[in-house]
């Protein structure tokens, strides 16, 4: 959409700093900021409760898609690629192919949760096999399935129920709030 770019940066923010700061403080910073236009706005990203509870009505290959991708930030497209020689158990990290361009490849350190599920996906599977089974429908039908049987639904409050899009949004607040800065957020 649109302002995509520019809205997702002050989403993040502004919940940070409504965060950090409080609400006034935050009213005070962001009121120097141009506010992107209202029509394409989502602040949605998930509370630990809110991440159990839709780990938990997930079906098993869903529940590893979940665990690697909240706890790296990888977007869906790459996680569906994911081969057994991306990833080095050793180092923990992860070799990821960038699907908007093939210049852009990075290799991200794996928290221990994302360590393990691969390790259990990979199990038997030769090299160049792909961690998940699954085709991007499959997954989209399968996360709608555990999202409304999680209460992550409009009804509960989510604007147009949460998106796996809103994961890499959920790591990012996390990561910020567990100490790690911007900078290195934007690395990977």
């Amino acid at each position: 959409a649109v302002n995509t770019v520019r809205n997702e940066p002050y989403g993040f923010l502004s919940k940070f700093l409504r965060h950090r700061l409080g609400e006034t403080g935050a009213r005070r910073v962001l009121e120097e900021v141009d506010r992107p236009s209202e029509d394409d706005r989502r602040d949605v990203w998930l509370t630990a409760d809110d991440m159990r509870r839709v780990v938990s009505a997930s079906e098993w290959e869903i529940r590893m898609f979940l665990m690697v991708t909240a706890s790296t930030g990888i977007d869906k497209s790459p996680a569906l690629r994911i081969r057994k020689r991306d990833v080095d158990f050793q180092r923990w990290s992860l070799y990821v192919r960038d699907t908007k361009t093939k210049d852009r490849k990075r290799t991200i350190q794996l928290p221990p949760v994302a360590t393990l599920a691969l390790k259990v996906l990979f199990d038997g599977k030769s090299a160049g096999e792909t961690a998940f089974s699954l085709s991007k429908g499959q997954l989209d039908y399968r996360w709608r399935k555990a999202r409304e049987h999680a209460g992550l639904t409009p009804e509960e409050g989510f604007e147009s129920g949460v998106r796996l899009k809103d994961l890499r949004h959920t790591f990012a607040v996390h990561y910020t709030k567990s100490g790690g800065s911007v900078a290195q957020l934007q690395g990977r």
